[in-house]
């Protein structure tokens, strides 16, 4: 919720065409290069699905029927793996379980018809194809799940702390906050560092996504590898300049960045130091703050009002002529900040409902 423009404007940027902006979606049309390309270098996409077969049932019978229609062996061989993610907002089928289960057995059934009692085994963890089943009412969407894992997961990772930001979510706050590397970025209270790791490799025009990571499509039947091999050759433009600092008061934290940083091959391109904000001296006259403070619905704080009321004060006093862009879900006690919002974008830390607010630090209209 919130990246819906920004995923638009990625896609658009990649080449995608008939871009359409849904609930917590984009859709749009493209070639299989475009398909591996959006896999590979969207930074706000959780997964790419393919739509490949529309119907509509009122019952589950009608639906039994339909899913027999389809050549499903088109997909997928009989020796081959299987899973099923399914969604439902329907009294057709009332549990999204079920659905799944349901949206398997009609598939296995098909292949035991064709192939002689021969029918895929169940992979829920690395399936060869893995389905996506989509029922509002009547109206069903199947389609195949080119990442096949969450896209959120980098694997970078190596360390974390508590509650740790989503690697999507702090890619989309660095892209929302406009911040092109004319000046220096700052994320005083980093925690394992996400937020600064998915900036270096923004701004180094790199992948969010090792090389080696293994996408749904490259078990398809149709994957190019020589088309993929060309795709991850390929580089991007770069900001020309930039710097990022990463603080945080815990050790623990500064070296979890660290290694972090290491693992995403951006440890060079980042200052990572032990800071606590209150007493970290700005080297930098002017530098674009982003950070997801910690806040009493994930780590317990005994005052999180005065907490914020305190981060209000060292920005005033400290950062005159930077911006700061705050992440937080406790409504309540960024009030106590004691600035006034230029931006607001309600977004989703999680399970969270959070607002991403810009304070811009002016001389004098504080």
């Amino acid at each position: 919720m919130g990246f819906e423009q920004i995923l638009a404007q990625e896609i658009e940027d990649l080449g995608g065409r008939d871009i359409e902006i849904l609930r917590r979606a984009v859709s749009f049309t493209g070639n299989k290069e475009l398909l591996y390309k959006a896999n590979y270098r969207l930074r706000t996409a959780i997964r790419i699905l393919v739509p490949i077969y529309t119907f509509k049932a009122r019952s589950q019978e009608e639906f039994d029927e339909k899913m027999m229609m389809h050549n499903w062996d088109h997909y997928l061989n009989f020796d081959g793996s299987l899973a099923i993610d399914a969604y439902c907002d329907s009294e057709v089928f009332n549990h999204s379980k079920y659905l799944a289960q349901r949206s398997k057995d009609m598939i296995c059934d098909q292949f035991r018809e064709k192939f002689n009692d021969k029918r895929p085994n169940v992979n829920l963890l690395s399936p060869d194809v893995r389905f996506n089943v989509h029922l509002k009412g009547t109206d069903f969407t199947i389609s195949l799940d080119s990442s096949n894992e969450s896209l959120h997961k980098r694997g970078y990772r190596v360390k974390t702390g508590e509650a740790p930001i989503n690697e999507v979510l702090a890619a989309g706050m660095v892209i929302l906050s406009g911040w092109r590397g004319e000046k220096p970025l700052l994320d005083p209270m980093c925690g394992s560092g996400t937020i600064a790791i998915e900036a270096a490799l923004i701004a180094l025009g790199r992948s969010p996504h090792e090389e080696g990571r293994s996408f749904g499509f490259m078990s398809w039947k149709n994957f190019d590898s020589e088309l993929w091999n060309k795709i991850i050759a390929e580089e991007y433009p770069a900001f020309p300049s930039f710097k990022i600092y990463a603080s945080d008061s815990h050790m623990q934290m500064v070296r979890a960045t660290e290694d972090n940083a290491m693992s995403a091959g951006v440890g060079e391109y980042i200052e990572v130091q032990r800071k606590d904000f209150f007493r970290r001296d700005n080297k930098d006259e002017q530098v674009c703050i982003i950070t997801n403070p910690p806040y009493d619905e994930r780590l317990e704080l005994l005052n999180p009002e005065k907490f914020y009321k305190e981060i209000g004060n060292r920005l005033k006093r400290k950062y005159t002529g930077s911006e700061a862009w705050i992440l937080s879900g406790n409504i309540d006690a960024i009030k106590r900040l004691g600035l006034k919002t230029s931006r607001r974008i309600h977004l989703m830390n999680g399970p969270i409902e959070a607002k991403f607010h810009k304070f811009e630090m002016y001389e004098g209209s504080l």
